[in-house]
């Protein structure tokens, strides 16, 4: 699913996000934190913007809790039984020739994670409610990479069907 107007939603994003900060500042630091500016050289026309330093920390600050956004739709996502690929495609990450799409939004969403990476959601209540341990698309066979669904999860059940038809037909 992609934006009717990709350039159009990116340019009222960036202006949302110029006026959070612009806000954030202000309501940190107060408003002798905040300028205001020509929008450019002899322009009629003004903006308000932060002052440098609590500006970079008010984007710094919107940027850290953007990447808890991309998680939190990321496991809506996977609730929502929408696959890793899927979710690749939604991020817009590159497809090459080195991994899988699957594959490379697993490790966005784990930041490459060392160890036992994976990313915890929890079934929907019609399936099992559980939560889940999910361990990305690594490993093939249901079990394997998702961990906690209840022995009667109905989800589960048909992810374990497919993967034994696909298997029946190779």
């Amino acid at each position: 699913m992609t934006p009717h107007n990709l350039a159009e939603a990116r340019n009222n994003a960036r202006h949302r996000l110029e006026a959070a900060v612009v806000d954030l500042v202000a309501e940190t630091y107060g408003q002798q934190a905040i300028a205001i500016r020509p929008i450019f050289p002899g322009a009629l026309s003004h903006d308000r913007v932060a002052d440098p330093l609590p500006g970079l920390w008010a984007a710094k600050l919107l940027a850290a809790l953007a990447r808890a956004e991309i998680g939190r739709q990321a496991r809506h996502a996977r609730e929502a039984g929408h696959t890793w690929h899927e979710i690749g495609q939604a991020l817009e990450l590159p497809n090459d020739d080195h991994r899988a799409l699957s594959e490379a939004a697993f490790e966005y969403m784990t930041e490459g994670g060392y160890g036992d990476p994976n990313v915890t959601w929890r079934c929907p209540d019609l399936a099992c409610g559980q939560l889940i341990l999910d361990y990305g698309p690594y490993n093939g066979h249901p079990d394997d990479c998702e961990r906690g669904h209840a022995t009667a999860c109905e989800r589960h059940g048909r992810e374990l069907a497919a993967w034994y038809d696909e298997r029946e037909g190779e």
